[in-house]
């Protein structure tokens, strides 16, 4: 691309009267020409990929830099004008490129092989993020390397599946990741402009959320093929959900003697209703309480299990993933905890990887102690996830996907979201922003969370719907 002083050379160059002649700016001139090199130097780099999915729309339009303004306002000619013949042909050929680019993007074709390998790996990967968020937690209460590698490992994993899944599902995510990047990257200039006007924190992060919200709803469901495969995401990570419920019901049930003895209890009390008896076996009837005790607690225990160990693994790994120099920037806690390891023997190199995994850990600790019981309560909602395909009744089944799980799915993941910021802010970055990202994770886990329950719950519901 031609510097900014041969744009203007040629600028002034198609603003000649007469070709041939050279042309001495005036003072002014020369002054007009400085500013607007000093403010394209400031600028970014355009994207032209990023102008076209904002042309003819308003998504990114209030954080354009001066470049993409002029491609997403200005004619042909006015582009002329401005650049000059060559390098505006240039930049609208580029411009045509990425806008054809976009368009084919947003309307991909997977065929069936495909579309069976990416929902089948989606699921899978939902489900393998769920327990190995669990796993890794687990590992990092033991041993903070153990916990900081098992989260990295299981990013890498989750990259692996996308790189693997088809050409049309990863450029259907590419436009859906630039569109929401460009509604996010307003919506921050916005809670940005708010706390330079003297709003709280708190305020203006709650006015951030709301906009991330409505902007993620619209996203979410604007492209079937992302929405199909958030939907298969979540699936995944649902029915993992029982197998997790059901194995802490099983450990629970160990101290009773296993679900052997339940049943010999529950055929005790059979016996004994039959003979009158009454309650003669407290034994019996102890282990039947205990019994109904664990079976209402194992669902909400999983999903705080889930939630908690989703939140511990995600913010483990993104502080590992932390340039040395931004930890030193932005964290006092690794700017303190450097020169003390390196005081006990450590090298430096030594010292800063040591005090990079102990905060990243803390840092998913941090968010797992939120996010978990957050998750406990609000897994109260979706206990027919316990049986996914069980339909008791059509209105049970129209709540469970229209009501239940898009409003439990919405708190989980917005909830989920702010303990991950927290714990970064705390431990790794206090620069970070409360409600980064909040509205968006809450908005898609709704309408992903609605995809899932309705792909497990319609058979049931169709059948009712036929009996009534």
């Amino acid at each position: 691309m031609a510097t900014l002083q041969e744009l203007m050379s040629n600028a002034i160059a198609t603003a000649s009267p007469t070709a041939g002649i050279p042309v001495v700016p005036t003072k002014q001139q020369e002054v007009e020409l400085a500013s607007q090199q000093k403010k394209a130097e400031l600028a970014p780099p355009v994207d032209y990929y990023q102008a076209a999915a904002g042309m003819g729309n308003q998504h990114g339009a209030m954080t354009m830099n001066p470049v993409e303004q002029d491609l997403r306002t200005m004619n042909r000619y006015q582009l002329i004008q401005k650049y000059g013949h060559e390098q505006a042909q240039q930049m609208l050929g580029q411009l045509v490129n990425a806008s054809n680019q976009f368009r084919q993007d947003r309307s991909v074709d997977r065929n069936k092989g495909e579309l069976i390998y990416d929902t089948g790996t989606g699921a899978l990967s939902g489900a393998v993020n769920t327990l190995g968020g669990i796993a890794a937690w687990g590992l990092g209460q033991a041993n903070d390397n153990a916990g900081a590698w098992a989260s990295e490992k299981l990013t890498q994993a989750s990259n692996l599946v996308e790189e693997s899944q088809s050409d049309g599902l990863n450029r259907a995510r590419r436009a859906h990741r630039t569109v929401s990047g460009l509604d996010s990257r307003d919506n921050t200039a916005l809670y940005e402009q708010e706390l330079a006007n003297g709003s709280t924190e708190f305020a203006a992060g709650l006015r951030r959320i709301g906009r991330d919200v409505v902007d993620g709803l619209s996203n979410a469901t604007e492209d079937g093929t992302v929405f199909a495969q958030g939907t298969a995401d979540a699936a995944g990570s649902l029915l993992a959900g029982g197998v997790v419920a059901k194995g802490l019901k099983a450990a629970a049930l160990l101290p009773l003697g296993g679900a052997a003895t339940v049943e010999a209890a529950a055929a005790t009390k059979g016996l004994q209703a039959l003979a009158g008896v009454g309650n003669a076996s407290n034994k019996a009837t102890n282990i039947l309480r205990a019994n109904s005790a664990i079976n209402f607690g194992a669902w909400p225990a999983a999903t705080a299990l889930m939630e908690g160990g989703g939140a511990y693994a995600g913010t483990t790994a993104e502080a590992m993933g932390m340039k040395t120099e931004d930890l030193y920037k932005n964290s006092e806690d690794f700017r303190t905890l450097v020169p003390e390891l390196m005081n006990q023997g450590m090298t430096q190199v030594e010292a800063e990887e040591a005090a990079k995994v102990e905060l990243a850990t803390d840092a998913g600790d941090t968010a797992f102690n939120i996010a978990a019981p957050i998750g406990g309560v609000t897994g109260l909602l979706s206990r027919w996830a316990e049986n996914p395909l069980k339909v008791p009744t059509l209105r049970a089944g129209v709540a469970n996907v229209a009501l239940k799980e898009p409003t439990e799915e919405l708190l989980q993941s917005g909830s989920g979201q702010f303990a991950q910021n927290y714990g970064i802010q705390q431990n790794a970055d206090a620069t970070r922003a409360l409600s980064t990202g909040v509205g968006q994770a809450a908005a898609e886990g709704a309408i992903y969370g609605a995809g899932s329950a309705a792909t497990f719950q319609g058979p049931g519901m169709a059948v009712e719907a036929i009996k009534e």
